[in-house]
């Protein structure tokens, strides 16, 4: 049986739970994914994953690596290599129709730690099942995404788009917070604007001790939800 989601070209990867493949089906919670071996599945298959995406643009790489060597690469857990570095922080990695598990950093097979690499991502149709995505020095774009727990906002490098916001048309499930600093006297502080105004909160929005340089929704394209939520 094959994953029946449709993500650009109907995916053909074996079914992992209900009807989609691990990269496509409903993630739980840590423990439960953790002890089925669901994050460690999950961070192989991703592996091959965005080996695939970055490789099928001919341009994008400069045929300056192997497929092979990209994978060994990924899951050596030594990621201090400058060759594969600089490459990879010039690269625009598009994930698409992903739904990202629970993570934590004392894994081996935190996925976080490659998506660190990439110096522009532009997640595309993905839905997230954590509470976070500390990623560092990193361009970010989420477009028509998905958030399914309490969501804290970090200071992304802004991905160039048409409304400049970090999130277009996503729809959250849960609370959406600001990051809190640990000195007790700064700010949490925000360079761009992050949300335009097709983006949809079905709980709250919540900050605190919080500085936005910009202004926190906006739409250059005037784009709007058909009712206000």
């Amino acid at each position: 049986m094959k994953c029946n989601i449709d993500c650009y070209g109907k995916c053909q990867k074996d079914v992992y739970f209900d009807k989609g493949c691990i990269l496509h089906c409903k993630k739980n919670v840590y423990s439960k994914d953790w002890n089925s071996g669901l994050l460690s599945d999950f961070f192989n298959a991703f592996i091959e994953y965005i080996v695939e995406e970055i490789c099928s643009d001919d341009n994008l790489l400069n045929d300056q690596f192997s497929k092979e060597e990209l994978k060994t690469y990924f899951r050596s857990h030594q990621l201090d290599n400058q060759n594969f570095n600089e490459v990879l922080k010039n690269t625009t990695f598009v994930p698409s129709c992903i739904h990202f598990p629970t993570r934590d950093r004392r894994d081996t097979f935190d996925y976080i730690k490659v998506l660190n690499l990439f110096g522009k991502i532009h997640f595309n149709y993905c839905e997230f099942y954590l509470s976070s995505l500390d990623l560092k020095d990193t361009e970010c774009f989420f477009q028509d995404c998905k958030f399914h727990k309490n969501w804290t906002l970090f200071d992304y490098g802004l991905l160039e788009n048409e409304d400049n916001v970090i999130y277009q048309t996503c729809i959250f499930n849960q609370i959406v917070s600001n990051y809190t600093p640990e000195e007790s006297d700064k700010l949490a502080v925000y360079r761009y604007s992050q949300f335009d105004y097709t983006c949809q909160f079905n709980k709250s929005i919540e900050f605190d001790r919080v500085k936005f340089n910009d202004m926190l929704f906006n739409t250059n394209q005037y784009n709007y939800l058909e009712e206000n939520t």
